[in-house]
């Protein structure tokens, strides 16, 4: 008996190596054919649910269509011989059909039962007599039907326990597909010379005029083959594809292909006598063991088939080594002839489908592909070793992708395996053995973990997940072989672990005295602006350097160490033990570690080189306060948490000094490397006279601000500004001024020679020439001479010696770049 496996059941076999999976990839196939030929059609979403039951109707019309009747069951359409069948019944054409052929009858009562289950026995007759052998059968019911069935190998690829029980839709397509390869017994003459002869054609030959060639090799996929995504190139000429083919699970095998009378492709089946996918332990001479299927002998040739590729004699050791996981095709002597390896260049799980824009984002890379505006025909994508379509592909699967130029061969999958990881060990190649729950999975390799559902992810090493993730429960995301690509575990979630800034790492908790003792503490800033100090456990790290900046490094060598891993202004991960104490800290990942170029404040748009990551309501700001100790500016004693809103035009100016930490496309962390004040803190006005003392040493100054003097106390080491406008900020309770700048004027004092307003701007002219443009809505004026008040701009007129301001954007902050119309302007 041959055993055919296709790629629909590649992952499902893998995670459980040596099982062939015989009964699900002859369905497989079976669906394959017997949707290309016409017999069977999908429901509305695509599938073909062969674990369900099927009604009489339906089985019905696959007989029909198996008969090649189907246009006569179109003209058939109408009243039936059945009290139970109405003329408007889906299925009345293939019942009248199916009856005047000797197909099916009804029962005693007159009725047909369309709707009930086809049993097994009645799915065997129905499919017998399509054949032609009902005039020879002899014996009772069901035997006879079963017996023949047999003879004929319509049941070779089928386990059916009661012929009396409802059958599956999944035997029944593999019993229908059989019974297009056997040749049908036809009638030769008539009455009493009447006999029955074997039909020189099989039942696809004669009914369907369907064509079979043999030792056929079929293209892979749009990217390596060049064809489109409903073609197929079989011996290097393209054809049109009919059906559920997909070319990827037939790379590397000999097939039969079958050509309808139009000479397009219907279907595909490997022709090889088996084919098991299974790991590589180990290898010794000419023997190969896997992890599933034992020991295997290599064939005196062997060919190796590696990511659509021609074939290569395959070297074990070289091409072929431990740990690989293959597809392995024997010969009738059960020795290996071929190896056929996939190993995609790209691979991620996914984070956001936008189906609309036809973009995929990756949860792993941060990266996207977009497929708008690519030739939708070099699209081929998979999903579970079918043919998909984007809207198929969902959060989390696992993706998989080819790309050359425009044309993209994408291939998902959905097989987890979840539970309690319950143990790790070394396997073959450097990868590792997983138990989970009672199953067992291999790493690919290439394999990361993450114990916070995928904000960071580490090398899935078994020291690594021995320390990690064993006895957590996680949740296993296979690959396109089958193997581990990623472990997840949201463990950091109910322990105790954030993400924090390093403000400083010191030997006491607070700066004066540091005496280099034996503790060791770490002073943090969490993302919600918390500041925190915690003791650093000395059994898992040491500190480099001896206090005399005020800090010292953290290291993970505790003896002798030199290099310091974790130092202060580091975005990191800590994790907290038993003892409340820091047992864990992991830099964040580099890669998400970003430094931005530029900014579009209207969009909240961060970029980076050119890339945009996006500002949303979960972006969380951090800004220094207080840096330092002394003259060092190397550690945060304080920091602030502050909204992006207050923060956009202080980024805006300072790009270098902002760092910003990316999840995707968007941005989850700021923090703002300086005490400068932000810019929603800036306020501005006129000075009214000069600072004057109030007692106790203490100055103060009065402000004209919107027409209103405000007095207040100097916070600050000198105060130099009189009669002019300043911009200022104040401290937290808003009664001391702590910092001041004056505002640059534009060209000086300049004289007015006219003031022109046009639409909703205000153009004032100069008599040196200059103009000066503003909108006039927002223009301030303020007379020196005439008042107090801080008016919209009135008054200017010819002749009038003036100082003119430009110091806000667009949206009336303090910060640039400003929007390049006037602000402010004070007549002298």
């Amino acid at each position: 008996m041959r055993i055919k496996k296709s790629m629909a059941t590649f992952v499902a076999a893998t995670m459980l190596f040596g099982s062939t999976g015989m009964a699900f990839a002859s369905v497989d196939d079976s669906i394959n054919r017997l949707n290309g030929v016409g017999l069977v059609k999908g429901y509305a979403d695509g599938s073909f649910k062969p674990e369900q039951n099927i009604t009489r109707a339906e089985y019905a019309a696959i007989a029909v269509r198996a008969l090649g009747l189907e246009a006569a069951a179109q003209y058939a359409k109408g009243p039936t011989k059945f009290k139970d069948v109405p003329a408007n019944h889906w299925a009345s054409g293939y019942i009248n059909v199916a009856v005047d052929q000797g197909i099916i009858t009804g029962y005693p009562d007159g009725k047909f039962r369309p709707d009930a289950n086809v049993t097994a026995a009645e799915a065997i007759a129905m499919m017998v007599r399509v054949l032609g052998y009902e005039p020879v059968l002899t014996g009772t019911w069901p035997t006879k039907y079963i017996s023949k069935a047999s003879a004929l190998g319509l049941l070779d690829n089928v386990s059916i326990d009661n012929f009396n029980a409802p059958a599956k839709r999944g035997d029944v397509f593999v019993i229908a597909d059989d019974a297009l390869d056997v040749k049908p017994l036809e009638q030769k003459g008539y009455g009493d010379t009447k006999t029955y002869e074997e039909s020189t054609k099989t039942l696809l030959e004669l009914k369907l005029k369907v064509t079979e060639k043999k030792d056929m090799a079929v293209g892979a996929s749009v990217v390596h083959d060049g064809v489109a995504a409903d073609q197929i190139s079989v011996n290097g000429s393209v054809y049109d594809l009919v059906g559920t083919v997909n070319p990827f699970d037939f790379y590397g095998l000999k097939t039969k292909v079958w050509f309808n009378k139009d000479n397009d492709v219907i279907a595909v089946k490997a022709d090889e006598e088996e084919i098991f996918t299974d790991k590589i332990k180990s290898f010794s001479g000419n023997k190969v063991v896997f992890y599933g299927k034992g020991e295997k002998e290599l064939a005196s040739s062997v060919t190796l088939y590696n990511n659509f590729a021609a074939g290569t004699p395959a070297v074990l050791g070289s091409n072929v080594n431990n740990g690989d996981v293959v597809k392995v095709v024997l010969d009738d002597k059960g020795k290996i002839i071929k190896f056929i390896k996939f190993a995609y260049p790209n691979t991620d799980y996914v984070k956001e489908i936008d189906v609309a824009n036809k973009k995929i984002t990756f949860k792993r890379s941060g990266s996207s592909i977009s497929l708008k505006d690519k030739d939708e025909d070099y699209i081929q994508i998979f999903k579970n070793g079918k043919k998909a379509t984007l809207a198929d592909i969902k959060v989390g699967d696992v993706v998989s992708y080819y790309y050359n130029g425009d044309k993209y061969l994408i291939a998902a999958t959905d097989a987890v395996v979840s539970g309690k990881l319950t143990s790790v060990a070394d396997a073959a190649g450097n990868n590792v053995k997983l138990v989970v729950g009672d199953k067992t999975v291999y790493t690919n390799g290439t394999a990361e973990y993450t114990t916070n559902n995928g904000d960071s992810f580490s090398t899935a090493t078994t020291a690594n997940l021995n320390d990690d993730l064993v006895g957590q429960n996680v949740t296993v995301k296979l690959g396109l072989n089958g193997e581990a690509a990623y472990v997840i575990s949201d463990k950091e979630a109910t322990s105790k672990t954030f993400d924090v800034l390093v403000r400083n790492i010191t030997k006491e908790t607070t700066y004066s005295g540091n005496t280099n003792s034996t503790k060791t503490y770490i002073k943090v800033t969490k993302f919600d602006g918390t500041m925190l100090v915690y003791e650093v456990d000395n059994d898992d790290y040491s500190t480099v350097g001896d206090m005399a900046n005020g800090y010292v490094g953290l290291s993970t060598v505790i003896t002798n160490p030199d290099t310091a891993e974790i130092n202060p202004k580091d975005l990191v991960k800590i994790t907290l033990n038993d003892s409340g104490k820091v047992s864990k800290v992991v830099a964040i990942d580099s890669n998400t570690i970003k430094t931005p170029t530029d900014i579009d404040k209207d969009t909240n748009v961060l970029y980076v080189s050119g890339t945009p990551y996006i500002i949303t309501s979960d972006t969380k700001v951090i800004k220094s306060k207080k840096l330092g100790g002394g003259s060092s500016t190397a550690y945060l004693d304080e920091t602030e948490y502050v909204t992006w809103d207050n923060a956009e035009d202080y980024v805006a100016q300072n790009l270098t000094n902002t760092k910003i930490v990316i999840d995707g496309s968007k941005v989850k962390y700021v923090f703002l490397d300086s005490t400068t004040a932000v810019a929603s803190d800036y306020k501005w006005g006129v000075v009214v006279g000069s600072k004057f003392g109030i007692g106790g040493g203490d100055y103060a100054v009065k402000i004209n601000i919107d027409g209103t003097e405000k007095q207040y106390t100097l916070d600050v080491a000198s105060f130099t500004y009189s009669n002019q406008p300043i911009i200022f900020k104040l401290n937290a309770d808003g009664t001391k001024l702590n910092f001041a700048n004056g505002l640059v004027e534009m060209g000086g004092l300049e004289t007015v020679e006219k003031v022109e307003t046009v639409g909703d701007k205000v153009i004032i002219t100069m008599t040196n020439g200059n103009q000066r443009i503003g909108i006039a809505s927002k223009v301030k004026y303020f007379d020196k001479s005439g008042g107090k008040n801080i008016t919209p701009i009135t008054g200017v007129s010819s002749g009038d010696n003036v100082r003119v301001y430009e110091f806000l954007d667009k949206d009336g902050k303090y910060q640039s770049p400003t929007d390049g119309m006037i602000d402010f302007v004070v007549k002298e």
